[in-house]
């Protein structure tokens, strides 16, 4: 009886755990100098920020719609990789980060976002894999993020007071005890 009594109270405590609605948005930059440069500009990336609410975790979200221009083409491939320095802010709180890419360069330049996960406060942000390729004009794309919900201190101190009591009430209870009579 004292384990159902403690499940119903653990069980209580998680509904009334508070649920997790916050704003983000995301730092607009402009990223000149990468790439290769034969007579022209380099190539460049513009991420443009994005503003939204996280109310749903895990879901994905719109965090940056990317901008590709390409300059001259190299006339020998070569592939280079690097970081762009960015910042977002989640719930009124800037975090910067680094965006990892990798650029090939020929006749046709392709950027590729890299995947990587970042937590930012008590979200999650797993940002999945962006490839724009273009011979020209600029290319668009998005770059979006898996946000997750990750749990503040109390939230694990309070499940491991939990997890604690129902193992010292498992250990606690009385055997059951027969009797046997001689009759």
């Amino acid at each position: 009886m004292r384990i159902i009594s403690l499940l119903a109270v653990t069980a209580a405590m998680a509904v009334a755990a508070p649920a997790y609605a916050q704003t983000y948005s995301s730092t607009t930059t402009n990223f000149i100098g990468i790439g290769d440069q034969i007579g022209s500009s380099y190539d460049q990336v513009t991420m443009t920020g994005v503003s939204g609410t996280i109310t749903t975790t895990p879901y994905l979200y719109n965090i940056y719609n990317v901008s590709f221009l390409v300059g001259t083409n190299a006339t020998v491939a070569a592939t280079t990789s690097g970081t762009f320095a960015n910042s977002i802010t989640v719930a009124g709180t800037p975090y910067n980060f680094l965006i990892p890419y990798t650029i090939a360069i020929n006749s046709s330049d392709t950027i590729t976002f890299n995947p990587f996960t970042a937590t930012f406060g008590n979200y999650q942000f797993a940002f999945n894999l962006l490839q724009l390729m273009s011979g020209g004009p600029p290319v668009t794309g998005t770059l979006t993020a898996t946000i997750s919900a990750v749990p503040e201190p109390a939230t694990w101190a309070m499940m491991l007071i939990g997890f604690g009591a129902i193992g010292f009430a498992m250990r606690r209870r009385n055997a059951v005890r027969t009797s046997v009579s001689y009759g």
